[in-house]
């Protein structure tokens, strides 16, 4: 299905999952600015095509390790 910036139930239901098993696996907490951060790009993600769990979990940790690479280099 094309992207259209829109979610239906059923992808709510999939993105939530998605953020809730990243966040438990990085220790981030509900309503942080961390968790903020990684729902927003969830969804950046969905609406960019990215449209399964796994290559959800797989966008989020290649972003995760980006930006540790940027800050481990500053």
């Amino acid at each position: 299905m094309p992207p259209t910036g829109i979610a239906d139930s059923e992808q709510l239901r999939m993105l939530t999952a998605v953020l809730d098993d990243y966040c438990h696996e990085h220790g981030i907490l509900d309503a942080s600015e961390e968790w903020d951060v990684a729902s927003k790009r969830v969804y950046t993600l969905f609406e960019n095509g990215v449209r399964t769990p796994s290559e959800l979990k797989n966008a989020l940790a290649i972003l995760r390790r980006g930006a540790s690479r940027r800050l481990g280099s500053a």
